[in-house]
């Protein structure tokens, strides 16, 4: 099974966050279908400052569609 070095792989879990807020969630992907999402929410800590955050346009998708 490959760690993902490639970009291939079976399993992936994703973490996406809403910069300036609390808000965090985990994406869990499973043979390419979302398995489980989790609400990472904790209140009373600092918010995730935009800087922390990878920019769309820094994204680049080159994964074939199945």
């Amino acid at each position: 099974m490959s760690i993902g070095s490639n970009g291939k792989r079976k399993n992936w879990n994703v973490i996406y966050g809403v910069p300036d807020t609390h808000k965090s969630f985990l994406i869990t992907i499973h043979h390419g279908k979302i398995d489980q999402t989790t609400d990472l929410t904790v209140e009373g800590t600092s918010p995730y400052p935009q800087k922390e955050f990878i920019q769309l346009e820094d994204i680049n998708y080159d994964s074939p569609v199945t």
